[in-house]
């Protein structure tokens, strides 16, 4: 009888009793290019809006089965930094919406090239002017970040046809250069098949015709003089490229020139501290973040890749500076673990979800819902005995509490 009621609680086991969050979620699976799951892929969560930072994450890490997790997340287009020992350091970019988001992410090995995904559909189509004009020698890639590091490169013809290799059932991008038009990016999914693109629905606009799209005069001489955050600026947007292609040490020289001609300019910081990260230059790294929190002294975020930082460069004072800073801005309360706990049974991980509930239990031992959480570890891990007290205890500490019928039944089942 109870083999009978510990598989039924474990298939529901991962299912936290507490309210749920209004937010989305991310549920990922990082592979490599053979298919097999990665474990201890590092990931940071990075949001575009300047009013979704609050919610950027630090410290994800896969487990054994490749998985990863990350409850209450906004709206908004979100940037992954994947990085893992043996592995090629890449990111990848999704929308999150307010539904559970899933996604699979292909990492390379560390000197691993893609040059061929065997038999492939084509894609073709014609790139045109805004008169509808084929345009001739466009310079065309096709890349996907399903498929990391993977090109095809063409060149359109004197009839702007072009015809390349793609990748079926995989999320593509088509980015277009010339000089004298505005580059282009088309993107969409190819399912399966040979894909033609429709007569018009790839064209191009001069830099004339791009301005004047934007409400800008081309003829206009005269430039406004630029303000210290627009040269800042200028220079923080050639750190991006290097940075995306992982040429870290590159784009830490664009963006501490960002940083030095305008020291408040966070973005440019923050990247500086991102890029040293990636180069564990960890007194860097700490040297950053000080000078971020300068500007933000209320961003817990930082301060916890400066404390990671600390702890790999076993500077154990700056350790412990940092540890009081996060300490003052996210003060750690019963409330707070609770809520760290139920975010690691929704991930499965009953190990940290266990270590989290005796922690608010040496906090405070009346927190009746810390027993009820600890006794349904206690059932999945077959500890019967122990699952029975805690349930008890939860009862004691709780006796009208929304868990109490659900604590007696089990009590009662495990018993018999």
């Amino acid at each position: 009888m109870r083999q009978l009621v510990c598989i039924a609680l474990l298939l529901v086991g991962s299912l936290a009793m507490a309210q749920k969050s209004i937010r989305g979620s991310v549920v990922g699976k990082v592979i490599g290019m053979d298919g097999q799951p990665v474990q201890g892929v590092n990931i940071d969560i990075t949001f575009e809006a300047e009013d979704l930072q609050k919610y950027n994450k630090t410290g994800l890490t896969t487990k054994a089965n490749g998985g990863f997790v990350q409850v209450g997340m906004p709206s908004g287009r979100a940037t992954l930094s994947l990085s893992g020992e043996g592995m090629t350091s890449r990111t990848y970019v999704y929308v999150q919406d307010q539904s559970r988001k899933e996604l699979e992410i292909r990492m390379l090995k560390e000197g691993e090239i893609i040059t061929d995904l065997g038999e492939q559909p084509n894609v073709s189509g014609v790139i045109t002017d805004s008169a509808g004009a084929p345009i001739p020698t466009v310079e065309i890639t096709l890349s996907s970040q399903d498929f990391p590091g993977y090109e095809q490169k063409v060149v359109s013809g004197d009839d702007g046809f072009f015809e390349l290799k793609s990748i079926a059932e995989a999320s593509v991008q088509i980015y277009a250069k010339k000089e004298g038009y505005r580059d282009e990016v088309l993107r969409y999914n190819h399912t399966k098949g040979n894909f033609k693109l429709k007569t018009g629905e790839f064209r191009m606009l001069t830099i004339e015709e791009a301005m004047r799209e934007m409400g800008l005069d081309p003829n206009a001489v005269k430039q406004p003089e630029l303000s210290t955050r627009d040269k800042a600026i200028m220079q923080y947007n050639e750190a991006v490229d290097p940075y995306q292609n992982k040429d870290y040490a590159a784009a830490e020289e664009f963006a501490k020139k960002a940083s030095e001609i305008d020291p408040t300019f966070d973005k440019a910081i923050k990247l500086v501290v991102y890029t040293n990260y990636y180069q564990q230059d960890w007194p860097e790294v700490m040297s950053y973040v000080d000078k971020y929190l300068e500007i933000d002294p209320e961003d817990a975020d930082m301060a916890k890749i400066a404390m990671e930082a600390a702890q790999k460069s076993k500077n154990n004072d700056s350790l412990k500076k940092y540890k009081n800073k996060l300490n003052e801005l996210v003060p750690v309360t019963p409330q707070s673990l609770y809520a760290e706990m139920v975010n690691s049974i929704n991930a499965n991980d009953d190990d940290t979800a266990k270590a989290k509930a005796l922690e608010i239990l040496k906090m405070d031992n009346t927190f009746a819902n810390a027993y009820f959480e600890l006794g349904r570890i206690y059932v999945r891990e077959g500890d019967f005995d122990e699952a029975i007290r805690n349930l008890k205890l939860y009862i004691k500490h709780d006796p009208n509490g929304q868990f109490r019928q659900d604590a007696i039944d089990l009590i009662e089942t495990l018993a018999e």
